[in-house]
C-alpha cells in the first residue's frame, strides 16, 4: 500500500472536535477529544489496537476540544495502547475544573510526558528556530505552524485576568504533510487548524513563508470553528485544493454559517463528485431547502456522521467513508449545490 495519511472525523453531537490520524508508519495521531460519546471512542480504541499514539493534541482549552480527553486517556491505559506525549497551547491550572487541567492531571497520574506546544518568533544562534514535531518519520511529519509562545502568554495573562480558559486565539494550528509530495499544489498536506482566529492562522502563514519547504496549501482542510464565518480569512481559499470538512453540531442554529457553507461550496464543487462534507445537517441547508424537499429528505440529524479520507503521498485526497447517508441530503445542502 502507498505511503499515506488517514483522516478519521468523528461526529460529536456538540459543537466541537474530535480527530484520529492514521500517519503512514501505522501509528496514530489524536487532534481534540470534545465528545463523551461512546460509539468514537470505541472506534478509535479499535482502529489504534496494537499500535500507539504518537501524541494526543488539544488544539486549545475550550470544553468542546477537550471534554472527553481525561476518559481517553485512561481507557487508553486500560487498554494498553502507549502514549507518548500529550500536548496543549496553554495552561489552565488556575481553573481547576477546566477540562485540560483534569487531562493534565490524568496524564500525570499515567506517567504520560506532556508539555505546552507553540511557535517563537525570535532568532537563536542558529537562525529562527524552527516550529516544534509532534511525529515524524523518514519521509513526513506533523508540525506546529502557530500560535507563537509569546501570543499563548499573552491569552494566558488575559484569560488570568478574566478567570476565563484561555480562548481560540491559543489554537494550534497543525500541518500533516510528506516531505517529497510533488505534483498539484497541496498534494500529501493536510491542515488542521483547531478554532483558529484569522490572527492565529496569519501567524501560520508567516511560520511557513520562513521555511521554504513549507507551504498551507493542502489536499484536506478541517473547517476552523466548526464553520463560522468569523475565522475564515479570504486568503485562505486559494490553498484548499482537495477535500474541505466541517466539523460541527447536530442541528446548530450558527454553526457551521450559511455564509461560510455557500463559499466553501464554491470552492469545492467538483463535477466529478463534490468535495465539501458536514458531519451534521445544518440548520442553513434545512431553511434554505426544506426538510422535505421531493420527499427524499430524511429526518433531521447527522448528515455524513463519522468521516474517514486518505490523503496518499501524490495525487488527490480520498473520501473513503462516512457513517452516515449524507448523499441524500447532499443535493438539497449548499455541499452540493453551488456551482462556480
Amino acid at each position: 500500500m502507498s505511503p499515506r495519511f488517514e483522516l478519521h472525523l468523528f461526529r460529536v453531537e456538540r459543537i466541537g472536535n474530535a480527530v484520529l490520524l492514521r500517519l503512514p508508519d501505522a501509528t496514530f495521531g489524536v487532534v481534540d477529544w470534545g465528545t463523551p460519546r461512546n460509539e468514537p471512542l470505541d472506534r478509535l480504541l479499535e482502529l489504534v489496537q496494537g499500535s500507539c499514539l504518537r501524541f494526543v493534541a488539544a488544539t486549545h482549552a475550550h470544553a468542546d476540544h477537550t471534554l472527553g480527553i481525561p476518559r481517553l486517556l485512561a481507557a487508553c491505559h486500560a487498554q494498553k495502547i502507549p502514549i507518548d506525549r500529550f500536548v496543549y497551547p496553554a495552561s489552565t491550572l488556575h481553573k481547576p475544573e477546566s477540562h485540560l487541567t483534569r487531562a493534565r492531571h490524568q496524564a500525570k497520574d499515567l506517567n504520560i510526558p506532556m508539555s505546552a506546544a507553540g511557535t517563537d518568533e525570535f532568532e537563536g544562534p542558529d537562525g529562527y528556530r524552527a516550529p516544534p514535531w509532534l511525529a515524524w518519520g523518514t519521509d513526513w511529519e506533523v508540525r506546529v505552524l502557530a500560535p507563537a509562545m509569546m501570543d499563548v502568554a499573552d491569552a494566558e495573562i488575559d484569560a488570568l485576568k478574566q478567570k476565563i480558559v484561555p480562548g481560540n486565539e491559543t489554537s494550534l494550528v497543525l500541518l500533516c504533510r510528506f516531505m517529497a509530495a510533488t505534483g498539484d499544489p497541496g498534494n500529501g498536506r493536510i491542515l488542521l487548524p483547531g478554532d483558529a482566529t484569522p490572527a492565529t492562522l496569519s501567524s501560520a502563514l508567516k511560520t511557513a513563508e520562513r521555511f521554504p519547504a513549507l507551504t498551507l496549501d493542502n489536499q484536506a482542510f478541517v473547517v476552523p470553528h466548526h464553520g463560522s464565518s468569523k475565522n475564515l480569512p479570504e486568503w485562505i481559499d486559494p490553498l484548499l485544493h482537495g477535500l474541505i470538512l466541517v466539523s460541527a453540531p447536530t442541528d446548530s442554529p450558527h454553526h457551521p454559517a450559511p455564509s461560510t457553507l455557500e463559499r466553501l461550496a464554491r470552492r469545492g464543487h467538483n463535477p466529478a463528485g463534490a468535495r465539501l462534507f458536514c458531519t451534521s445537517y445544518a440548520q442553513a441547508c434545512r431553511k434554505a431547502y426544506g426538510p422535505g424537499v421531493g420527499g427524499r429528505l430524511v429526518q433531521p440529524g447527522p448528515c455524513f456522521g463519522d468521516l474517514t479520507v486518505e490523503v496518499p503521498l501524490s495525487g488527490p485526497a480520498i473520501f473513503q467513508s462516512s457513517t452516515a447517508q449524507g448523499q441524500r441530503r447532499r443535493r438539497f445542502g449548499y455541499c452540493g449545490n453551488v456551482a462556480p
